[in-house]
């Protein structure tokens, strides 16, 4: 197995933990051994603190099924056989680092395992290849039939993963610290990053015409078997972040009279929004299960596991049938030879 695919584990177990939290720890083991090495460029930073929610219903419910979808089941049934691995176990935290161009870093401190043993794992999962490790002052490389792939040992288990894991003077520039006087540094200030998940982002978005979003940053939490989310998109000025929260609680109101689907009704209902300066807070209180269908949702939309296939065609009218239909979209009478229709169980 190419080290490489550390990185895309890290990821795709990121991915799984954006919908869930728990209760509020300190600082993660990621985050504290990696800010101080933290370069400048970081237009994005979430963390998550894995040990906080692995005994979620949510986590064990959905990651297999994320997993199984990206491809990824095979890797993770080897990681458990041959060494003994578990990604929920062996994962204490993580923190994702990303650019303007989405290029970075993903640090990930381990539980129960460290440096020697997911060196010893790769050897076992190489089979016949062997693994070349070499050593560049902060730097470590895995070299197998040819490729080659930097990491940084930051602790005995502690590691950062680049996003492209050939790009050793990447690498470098990203642990070479300034991090404090970046833009971002402010923002995660504000952020609650002893969350069980948290976000902080200086990228840019046009939410609407004459309304820009500079910034954002946010975290989630676990309390009585509710997952609290709250966020604080920032507009380019206070006028802009009130108009779009006034034009945002419209479009709320509408949804909550006419909800797209019945289920998500009790979901819209609890969307609280407000300004703040220039800052449009959002938060939103959702049991585990709402989690669990809205999540099923954005991975059926994004193509992610297969959408419920259409209904069977109905049965064509037997023959010499005089059949009328008429009505809006929303209610359709039938008639069979001049009387309603009677649905068939």
């Amino acid at each position: 197995m190419k080290l490489t695919s550390v990185s895309r584990l890290a990821a795709l177990a990121f991915a799984g933990a954006l919908a869930l939290s728990s209760a509020a720890h300190a600082d993660s083991k990621a985050w504290n051994e990696l800010k101080a090495k933290l370069g400048p460029d970081a237009q994005l930073i979430a963390g998550v603190n894995v040990s906080a929610i692995k005994s979620s219903k949510l986590v064990q419910q959905l990651l297999p099924q994320v997993l199984s979808k990206m491809g990824s089941s095979d890797q993770i049934d080897q990681l458990t056989k041959v060494c003994k691995l578990e990604p929920l176990t062996s994962i204490d935290s993580f923190v994702i680092a990303t650019d303007s161009s989405d290029k970075g870093i993903v640090t990930v401190s381990l539980a129960g395992a460290n440096r020697s043993s997911l060196e010893a794992c790769a050897k076992k999962l190489s089979g016949a290849q062997t693994i070349t490790i070499g050593k560049d002052g902060a730097l470590t490389s895995y070299a197998v039939t040819g490729d080659t792939a930097w990491v940084a040992w930051l602790s005995n288990d502690t590691v950062v993963i680049p996003t492209e894991p050939a790009d050793k003077a990447a690498l470098t520039k990203w642990i070479g610290g300034g991090f404090a006087k970046s833009a971002i540094a402010k923002l995660v200030g504000t952020t609650k990053t002893s969350s069980a998940v948290w976000l902080s982002t200086t990228k840019s978005n046009d939410l609407d015409a004459g309304q820009r979003m500079v910034g954002a940053f946010g975290n989630a939490d676990l309390a009585a078997g509710k997952i609290n989310v709250n966020a604080h998109l920032t507009l380019q000025d206070a006028k802009a972040a009130a108009d779009a929260v006034a034009k945002a609680n419209k479009q709320l109101v509408d949804a909550k009279q006419n909800p797209p689907m019945p289920a998500l009704a009790p979901i819209i209902d609890g969307i609280k929004l407000s300004a703040a300066g220039s800052d449009m807070v959002v938060s939103v209180s959702l049991g585990e299960d709402q989690v669990m269908m809205l999540v099923g949702m954005a991975m059926a939309t994004a193509g992610a596991v297969a959408p419920p296939p259409p209904p069977p065609p109905a049965p064509a009218p037997p023959s010499g049938t005089n059949v009328k239909v008429n009505g809006s979209a929303n209610n359709v009478n039938v008639n069979v030879n001049g009387k309603p229709a009677t649905p068939t169980k």
